[in-house]
């Protein structure tokens, strides 16, 4: 008989028939993981890049993990009734498992009333801490739902819409306008970017970085500024970021916590609820942006309640609080008038709320642990609507759309980083496939060519930034592609596919193999005409410097491994890495500059700029040569990634963008709203955990 697995999250510790099993964290990370995706199998590059976040470890530290639980559960690999495992394809959790807020191991025959099946692991708030310290035991979890708008809503299919960088996304906004920002941990760093979505470029701008807990976000009337909590202890604070020059100023600071915000139509409103004391309650605020000054205006004078979600009516004229009682353990649903600040209602809600918002000027949908509920001001009728679940939404009142996030499948991203090196490092990140493997070029408007690499195969694909999934295939084979070479006035490719020289132009789809007989090429490239060519090969010890007219061979120059072509002028690498210029006729020069290249090296000579990386195990430093300029040389250092020792050079600004790797993100879904009467409702329920 299978054994009662039973979780007890806070204490890192596991109970087996009725005892104590104390597991490390990592571990317990493993184990959170498998659960989550307990309905398919987990490879171990997946968990390297999940539950280690990057930082470089090995297989075996990852098995060692995996051997530990197994332990615990006293589980045989061999006949596995906890952990299975398929070669190639990854662990899978097969077993039951619950998720416990008791502080004692339970008996194996019952679970207690504080157990039930484990939900999926998502960040805790400080504030949960705040009031558990005033004796709230209250587990919120990620569900979101809303009620019904009326008896005639329907929510059509979801539709993707577009995905989201990095990880722990716990709050996003809409603004009326169709603006968009979200919350997330970037990966590699530890704290928080607020990210903004250029809908022209279908890119993400980090727009707000290194923030500790973005609890709640919302946007100004116009869309112009985007408010957003920064929570710490202590300090909390709420920081306006200007969305049209990018410009940041402190608002609010030195509360405890801030827990929600939200707007009026005016931009110079702005409401946030706020504890200033862990011995206070939450009460509600009000800032005024035209006089920079805050006050409370809706206080609880019981310090057992506490408000925790709050929204206000399109006609301005009603403000929504929700309460909880840590006394009764109870949830409220308080309506307010904002003529006077007088309470309107007040209702007990049965099941447990997470949050509110309005959908019209009448009713307030609430996200319950039951589903997606609506309330009626007016009766004070109630009925259920839905029971999806979701991790956040938000509603679009003019497009009648609800935008939900979720878990979405593996996916690459890319990011840029501007030239010169030591410029500012803001980034802008690009949503692909996970197959692209590198950009190649740009051909259009939000439209690229990249070299995919999928199972066995290497492909020169198309694509859409907009839509990455939606490919069209320039040239496949069986065979790596390599040392790709572009001529982007003729709209052609040369690269080494199994020693052999091909050119592809991608504009008409026709394929050449350029004929060099027996010789073996290091390094192409391809010259404007998109028909000759330069390369190098090793010949009688040496290396050799070739020409390819389109006709014919011509042996060039002796003793440099790499060559590189921009407007008539050659660069040359000798073996030691030593660089040399030679100019439209003119001989070699020494640049006094060396380049480590290593196999999976890149570097490049574009318009005077040369650019290449070096990397070992800690770094990859990108190194940038003005040849215009002999003093100028700048370099920059990341941790290292594998996918980051190539890049590709923009040809719109001339900033480098390269893969940053591959993670499971979130992806934005909608549903179309159909409803018999007028929709007006915009607001963002954040997942308070």
């Amino acid at each position: 008989m299978m054994k009662k697995i039973i979780v007890l999250r806070e204490e890192h510790k596991i109970c087996i028939d009725g005892r104590f099993i104390d597991i490390e964290p990592k571990v317990f990370a493993v184990l959170e993981y498998l659960y989550v995706n307990k309905d398919r199998f987990v490879g171990i590059n997946e968990l390297h890049d999940q539950v280690w976040d990057g930082v470089m470890v090995s297989d075996a530290a990852v098995r060692r993990c995996i051997s530990k639980l197994r332990a615990a559960f006293d589980d045989d690999p061999k006949q596995p009734k906890y952990i299975q495992l398929i070669s190639k394809r990854g662990y899978k959790l097969i077993c039951d498992v619950h998720f416990c807020q008791a502080k004692q191991c339970p008996s194996k025959e019952l679970l207690p009333n504080e157990c039930h099946h484990w939900s999926e692991p998502k960040a805790r708030h400080n504030w949960y801490k705040l009031l558990q310290a005033c004796a709230i035991l209250t587990l919120i979890t990620t569900l979101i739902a809303f009620i019904p708008i009326s008896n005639q809503l329907t929510l059509t299919e979801q539709q993707q819409n577009t995905s989201r960088i990095g990880t722990q996304h716990i709050a996003f906004a809409y603004s009326r306008d169709n603006q968009y920002a979200y919350a997330t941990k970037l990966p590699g760093e530890t704290t928080f970017s607020i990210m903004l979505r250029d809908k022209h470029r279908g890119t993400d701008e980090a727009v707000l970085k290194d923030i500790t807990w973005p609890d709640a976000m919302a946007f100004s009337g116009s869309g112009d500024i985007l408010y957003v909590s920064n929570v710490k202890k202590g300090d909390s604070q709420v920081i306006a970021i200007d969305t049209r020059t990018g410009e940041t100023a402190t608002i609010v600071d030195k509360f405890t916590f801030i827990a929600d915000i939200f707007t009026p139509e005016d931009d110079g409103q702005l409401y946030f609820i706020a504890s200033d004391d862990e011995a206070h309650s939450f009460n509600l605020y009000h800032y005024d942006a035209n006089t920079n000054i805050y006050q409370p205006v809706i206080k609880n004078l019981e310090t057992f309640i506490h408000f925790f979600a709050g929204s206000i009516a399109p006609n301005n004229e009603y403000i929504s609080l929700l309460s909880y009682n840590t006394l009764q353990k109870t949830t409220a649903l308080e309506v307010y008038s904002t003529k006077g600040l007088g309470k309107v209602s007040h209702k007990l809600i049965k099941s447990n709320v997470f949050d509110l918002d309005w959908l019209d000027d009448e009713q307030v949908i609430l996200a319950s642990e039951q589903g997606l509920q609506s309330f009626s001001i007016a009766n004070g009728s109630s009925s259920m609507i839905a029971q999806q679940v979701v991790h956040m939404l938000s509603i679009d009142k003019h497009n009648q759309r609800i935008h939900t996030s979720k878990m979405a499948q593996k996916e690459s991203f890319f990011y840029e980083i501007p030239l010169p090196l030591d410029s500012e490092n803001t980034k802008s990140y690009y949503h692909f496939s996970e197959d692209i493997n590198l950009l190649i070029s740009e051909v259009g408007d939000n439209k690229y060519i990249g070299l995919s690499k999928r199972d066995d195969s290497s492909a020169i694909i198309s694509f859409s930034n907009a839509h990455p999934k939606d490919t069209s295939t320039i040239y496949k084979t069986a065979q790596p592609i390599t040392h790709i070479s572009h001529a982007r006035n003729a709209q052609s490719l040369a690269f080494i596919e199994q020693g052999k020289v091909k050119v592809v132009n991608y504009a008409s789809g026709d394929v050449f193999s350029v004929p060099l007989g027996n010789v073996q090429p290091q390094s192409i490239s391809l010259l404007d005409d998109g028909q000759s060519l330069y390369f190098t090969a090793r010949s009688n010890s040496s290396w050799h410097v070739y020409y390819w007219d389109g006709n014919k061979v011509q042996h060039r120059l002796n003793g440099f491994r790499y060559v590189f072509e921009s407007e008539g002028k050659l660069l040359l690498v000798a073996d030691d890495g030593a660089l040399y210029i030679q100019p439209v006729g003119g001989a070699p020069r020494a640049l006094n500059k060396q380049a480590q290249l290593e196999a999976n090296s890149q570097i490049t000579f574009d318009d005077n700029i040369v650019l290449w990386t070096e990397h070992d195990l800690a770094s990859v430093t990108f190194h940038q040569l003005d040849l215009s300029n002999d003093a100028f040389h700048r370099a920059l250092s990341i941790p290292y990634n594998k996918s980051a020792t190539k890049f590709y050079i923009s040809n719109k600004n001339k900033n480098l963008i390269v893969k940053g790797g591959s993670v499971i993100q979130h992806e934005e879904w909608q549903n179309q709203i159909k409803i018999t009467k007028k929709f007006v409702l915009s607001y963002v329920v954040e997942a308070l955990l």
